[in-house]
């Protein structure tokens, strides 16, 4: 088997059966064999909002010339790069958003040569909202106002302040947000 970095020397000398002709000598340095592209794949497939993202990079141990590969990472958000995760395989929750569209590039390097850089892409799609666990629906809803933050004025009910009507405004959402 034939090494990178070796050199290989053939020595020949001619016979006739009576006598020896010249010698001639040859030597060959073993060149280096780039390691062949890893297969990539980019995933959960159909990500969501929030959702970590995995690179799944696959390729040999070694390459052709025995030499131990090395996979390396690159991330692109939008088609621009990504230092947040670079040289890992993955990225945490909490980073993807809605219509993003995300590429994660590997290659292999055998410490001398690298290989074809590959890239798989997905876009994050969209996730309906989940109820939050701070946000509780009361036990029943009040069939009016409450009279005590209202004052009457010209036929209609107003707020008493905008602090008031700001108070209000929230324990309305309150009241028509979802139980978790």
């Amino acid at each position: 088997m034939l090494l990178h970095g070796e050199t290989w020397r053939v020595e020949v000398t001619p016979f006739d059966g009576e006598d020896e002709g010249e010698r001639v000598v040859l030597s060959t340095l073993v060149k280096n064999t780039p390691p062949s592209a890893p297969s990539v794949l980019l995933g959960p497939e159909g990500a969501a909002v929030g959702q970590p993202l995995a690179c799944d990079a696959q390729s040999p141990a070694r390459d052709a010339d025995q030499e131990a590969l090395t996979l390396s990472y690159r991330w692109y958000r939008n088609d621009r790069p990504e230092p947040l995760a670079e040289g890992s395989s993955g990225l945490p929750a909490g980073v993807v958003r809605r219509g993003e569209r995300w590429r994660c590039e590997s290659w292999a390097t055998d410490g001398s040569s690298e290989s074809a850089h590959v890239s798989a892409v997905l876009t994050v799609r969209h996730s309906p909202p989940t109820p939050s666990q701070e946000v509780r629906q009361p036990e029943r809803l009040p069939l009016a106002p409450l009279p005590h933050l209202m004052e009457r004025g010209r036929g209609r009910i107003y707020p008493k302040s905008l602090h008031t009507a700001a108070n209000l405004t929230r324990w309305w959402v309150i009241i028509l947000s979802p139980s978790p």
